[in-house]
């Protein structure tokens, strides 16, 4: 039973990890384009490349037909 405990609370972990930083980088890409600094296009470059980092097999795995 704790061995379950263990991998449901690392699953929440991780996930509330990927939410907080997507969230951050919404925040402070949202300030740097409110103070036209960057460009709406950069913030969403940036999370995407963000994004493909985290699960590089998951494209892969979609070109590959995987």
């Amino acid at each position: 039973m704790g061995i379950f405990r263990f991998k449901y609370m690392m699953n929440f972990l991780m996930t509330s990890a990927v939410i907080a930083k997507q969230l951050a980088f919404c925040l402070v890409g949202g300030w740097y384009v409110y103070t036209d600094r960057l460009a709406i296009g950069g913030v969403v470059a940036f999370i995407t490349a963000v994004n493909r980092l985290n699960d590089p097999w998951g494209t892969s795995s979609t070109i590959l037909g995987i």
